[in-house]
């Protein structure tokens, strides 16, 4: 998009042609593209197209990824957890850029913010099933030393936490079946 909008040409391999075709099928999906071919024939086509002579096709300003746009405090990139740059080029989707330079369309943040959503509730489980693990065995250790309290209390945390990590593995392992 990017590209385009500084006027530039968009090359894109042939999505069947391509051992992950989703990121040139995405490219197609959302950017005007010039030319789409297999991978066999993309080195003579930029070749070609690096010795002629291109004319002005960007209708002035060169369009930088870092520059327009609306800054959302509320977005956070999937990638690295820095600020994103909502970038609107006309009337197409918008897309996401970070300062580290992770760019994402607007099917591909949806993708990215799902897995990191998903990969930190499984992350929640581990730790809450680790929490009620080390609560269960310091709670044998104080019952042995005879401080009743204590272990009632760790007992407590321990049940508490083993239940939060199944109400939330309950809920990961029910939207993967869908």
């Amino acid at each position: 998009m990017a590209i385009k909008g500084a006027g530039g040409l968009a090359v894109v391999q042939d999505p069947a042609d391509a051992l992950y075709p989703g990121m040139p099928q995405t490219a197609l999906e959302n950017v005007s593209v010039d030319y789409v071919v297999p991978l066999s024939e993309l080195p003579s086509l930029l070749v070609r197209l690096t010795e002629e002579d291109l004319p002005d096709r960007s209708g002035g300003e060169a369009v930088s990824p870092n520059l327009p746009g609306e800054t959302s405090g509320l977005y956070t990139c999937p990638g690295c957890g820095g600020p994103l740059l909502e970038i609107v080029n006309g009337g197409q989707l918008p897309y996401y850029r970070c300062r580290v330079g992770h760019a994402y369309s607007a099917e591909s943040m949806m993708r990215a913010q799902r897995e990191a959503v998903e990969t930190s509730l499984w992350a929640a489980v581990v730790a809450l099933e680790q929490q009620a693990d080390v609560s269960k065995r310091l709670s044998r250790h104080s019952e042995r030393a005879g401080r009743t309290r204590s272990a009632r209390q760790l007992q407590t945390e321990a049940e508490a936490a083993q239940k939060h990590a199944k109400v939330v593995r309950s809920m990961l392992t029910r939207s993967t079946e869908q």
